[in-house]
């Protein structure tokens, strides 16, 4: 199961689900968006999804695999901190459709940046819409390394799902799927983890964890840990910045 690496004890589940009803905030830092390359540690991924009210966002969780502390946006600029991450599965662990898969990482930003919900191709992320991912559902994702790339959905596991199209690709790790609802308008409904290959076809596609299981692993895990001492609102630079590698 998935261990919480880092809990914010005054942050709750429900602040993280609520539905967002502000614009979003302006500040004079840098702009945070879902879709947009961060970095922690060696890793490189893609910030799935953001709520400007509670000023938190979502990715996949081993982005955080090797490191508890600041997230950096792709020029160096420190946007937020670590708050929880919860990951069952390593690369290259052999799967199967019954195998329950968790995978991501809820992190805070700092109060200086300003945090818009749209992605690079003009999609006004949201949820709440009660869409579930099911086989044949179209859905689409944006990640940094492959750029927007649609399929639909072709299987449904335990608490994850797959897709088809173009695969998920180093650095994509994190990317919102979502399917459209409207005229620039998309209901997430999972986080891209990666890929799995089957071993007799070589068919490779896009693996994800459903929304709604991505929050009753994360409203299970902070009920877990209550007492954890939260991260810093600003945490410090460090003297030098890590190298960035595809996560």
């Amino acid at each position: 199961m998935p261990v919480a690496n880092r809990l914010c004890s005054a942050l709750g589940a429900a602040a993280l689900i609520a539905v967002a009803s502000a614009p979003p905030a302006l500040a004079n830092g840098p702009l945070v968006f879902p879709g947009m390359e961060i970095i922690q540690g060696t890793q490189s991924c893609t910030l799935g999804f953001v709520d400007p009210d509670a000023r938190l966002g979502l990715t996949a969780g081993h982005c955080a695999m090797d490191t508890d502390g600041p997230v950096y946006d792709s020029t160096g600029n420190i946007i937020g901190a670590l708050v929880i991450a919860g990951s069952n599965l390593r690369d290259g662990d052999r799967i199967d459709s019954s195998k329950y898969m968790i995978d991501y990482e809820a992190i805070k930003f700092r109060d200086d940046v300003a945090i818009n919900d749209v992605l690079p191709n003009g999609i006004r992320l949201e949820r709440g819409s009660g869409i579930q991912p099911h086989t044949g559902l179209p859905v689409c994702r944006n990640g940094v390394t492959t750029g927007e790339s649609c399929g639909t959905v072709t299987t449904i596991n335990n608490g994850w799902f797959e897709i088809d199209g173009l695969p998920a690709d180093h650095g994509d790790s994190g990317s919102a799927v979502y399917s459209i609802t409207s005229p620039g308008h998309g209901a997430i409904v999972g986080i891209a983890r990666g890929t799995t290959r089957d071993v007799e076809t070589g068919l490779v596609q896009t693996t994800a964890i459903s929304w709604s299981t991505v929050i009753d692993q994360l409203r299970e895990d902070l009920e877990k840990s209550p007492d954890a001492t939260p991260p810093p609102g600003n945490p410090p630079a460090p003297e030098t910045l890590p190298t960035p590698q595809d996560a």
